[in-house]
């Protein structure tokens, strides 16, 4: 059973999260209360209300993080009742997305596993799941981060690999411009010749230049 914050608010329209249905006749489109939490795969929370316009407007991305889903990667949540302590430190949870390093961010996630280790694992769920929420979104972070120096590396590793390639092309440069460099003989080029019978040989003729 998935479970969120009872105070918490729907991170699109920014009010609170409701699940009392006494008012709505129960028919199959609003037997949920419109707005009663949902979590997509991403681990982002929002109100069924939201949820349906996305749907209607087919736009099948998460708001926060972008994530596509379909209708059945959504899950409906219950509402529990939290300690204040558990309280305090979704809203740092929250507060500490946007940051990428640093010993604030490993505190905060140090304080978080801390107290659910005193917990049972099927206490204080919404902050389970939005601790795991937030260790994919460090993950994605740091593939962007480490992106860049990855192509680098495997640019070089390519660069060597085919040097082999580019030491023949160098020499077929080098060919070319000795071929266009160097002077050659012309073909125009007729010397004058004279012939003289040998004289060891009186029948054998021997040309010569002049």
């Amino acid at each position: 059973m998935l479970v969120s914050h009872s105070s918490g608010e729907c991170d699109v329209c920014f009010k609170t999260f409701k699940t009392e249905t006494k008012s709505l006749p129960l028919t199959s489109n609003n037997a949920v209360h419109p707005r009663h939490p949902h979590v997509l795969h991403c681990g982002h929370v929002f109100c069924k209300r939201c949820l349906d316009l996305m749907e209607a407007r087919m736009d099948r991305k998460c708001p926060l993080c972008r994530a596509t889903f379909d209708r059945t990667d959504i899950r409906k949540l219950h509402l529990e009742c939290f300690d204040d302590r558990a309280d305090v430190l979704l809203q740092i949870l929250n507060k500490a997305w946007d940051e990428e390093h640093g010993e604030h961010l490993n505190d905060v996630i140090a304080q978080v596993e801390e107290f659910l280790d005193t917990k049972g694992k099927h206490e204080c769920l919404g902050l389970r799941i939005a601790l795991r929420a937030f260790y994919e979104h460090l993950d994605d972070s740091r593939v962007e981060r480490e992106a860049p120096g990855d192509t680098s590396s495997q640019f070089v590793n390519n660069f060597w690999n085919d040097w082999s390639l580019i030491e023949g092309i160098i020499v077929i440069v080098l060919v070319m411009m000795m071929w266009i460099c160097l002077p050659y003989p012309s073909f125009d080029y007729k010397p004058e010749l004279e012939y003289q019978r040998d004289q060891a040989s009186p029948l054998a003729i021997v040309y010569c230049p002049q």
